[in-house]
């Protein structure tokens, strides 16, 4: 299964891991530079991929190969809502947490 990227970038893999017990980074592209990075998180058998641009000028705490957790952050301190608004983290969510 394979996920379609997402546009806006603090959409960054909210909702596509709930079931993936293991996941790691298998491919970090970077794109060019007004683009970002696109990321594509693998579940431990490499049979579901989550794939999703990591928008410019974030730095990324990941790298390809690494493995990862749910709520783990991804990024340091994003700026994600743009102009006067707060800083945040792209991080991984457990979807179940609002149950």
């Amino acid at each position: 299964m394979r996920f379609s990227p997402h546009t806006a970038p603090h959409s960054i893999l909210l909702k596509s891991l709930d079931h993936f017990p293991c996941s790691r980074i298998s491919s970090l592209l970077p794109l060019r530079p007004e683009k970002g990075y696109e990321i594509i998180i693998s579940d431990a058998s490499d049979e579901r991929q989550v794939v999703d641009i990591i928008p410019p000028r974030l730095e990324l705490l990941v790298s390809k190969g690494e493995s990862i957790k749910l709520d783990q952050p991804l990024t340091s301190n994003p700026n994600v809502g743009g102009f006067g608004q707060g800083y945040a983290e792209i991080v991984l969510q457990d979807p179940f947490r609002v149950q």
